[in-house]
């Protein structure tokens, strides 16, 4: 995944996936692999990436985070 969109949309999904339908396992292994690809394109996990915003962008370039 190369797509911070994407990776959005994904993580938009883990977080909104409340009450979730899902196995635990399958919740943690998805959960898994969006943290993988958040920490690929800089973020210290899933969570982090949901809460990116465009302004968060500008205001962390003083602190070296993505």
């Amino acid at each position: 995944m190369n797509d911070l969109l994407t990776l959005q949309a994904l993580c938009t999904l883990l977080m909104c996936d409340d009450p979730t339908n899902l196995t635990p396992d399958a919740r943690e292994r998805i959960e898994k692999y969006a943290d993988k690809e958040s920490r690929e394109m800089g973020f210290d996990n899933w969570i982090d990436a949901y809460h990116w915003t465009p302004d968060s962008e500008a205001n962390a370039k003083s602190d070296g985070s993505p």
